[in-house]
């Protein structure tokens, strides 16, 4: 899975809300020869999130489906809507997709993500792209890709 954002915890903030156009796209495409059997770079399924909140999950969080916010001052940047991650508590708390037959042994990827940070009392954020594997044994690994 790959999910975004990594931010503080929220446990003193709960009206603090991240807003992804995964915000409008994770774009995330192969750096070398090669696409995905529907011919297309994009191994994030749906990032513009034109088909809802299809393919999308929380992790750790409620995630929502907007086409604005406070009365229109909040608008997605590419399409018609966006995504936020509310009820976090964690740091790693955050909307996800699980990717694993999209991507392929040792071919780079290129992550690209537009983040709002919406709430009271927040003045720094620190957002990060997160790689969760999990092995055949079990064991999980959190790999950080991307700040």
């Amino acid at each position: 899975s790959v999910f975004l954002p990594n931010l503080p915890a929220l446990e003193t903030n709960p009206s603090f809300h991240v807003f992804d156009q995964i915000v409008s796209s994770v774009c995330t495409k192969s750096t070398r020869k090669g696409h995905l059997a529907n011919g297309s770079n994009n191994i994030i399924l749906n990032p513009t999130f034109e088909d809802e909140l299809s393919n999308w999950s929380g992790k750790g969080c409620n995630i929502l489906l907007h086409e604005s916010m406070e009365d229109g001052k909040i608008l997605p940047l590419y399409g018609k809507f966006f995504a936020s991650a509310t009820n976090r508590t964690r740091s790693w708390n955050g909307i996800e997709q699980e990717i694993t037959d999209r991507v392929r042994p040792k071919l780079a990827y290129e992550v690209t993500a537009i983040v709002r940070i919406y709430g009271g009392n927040v003045a720094d954020a620190n957002i990060q792209a997160t790689l969760w594997v999990q092995s055949q044994d079990i064991n999980e690994q959190y790999i950080k890709i991307a700040m």
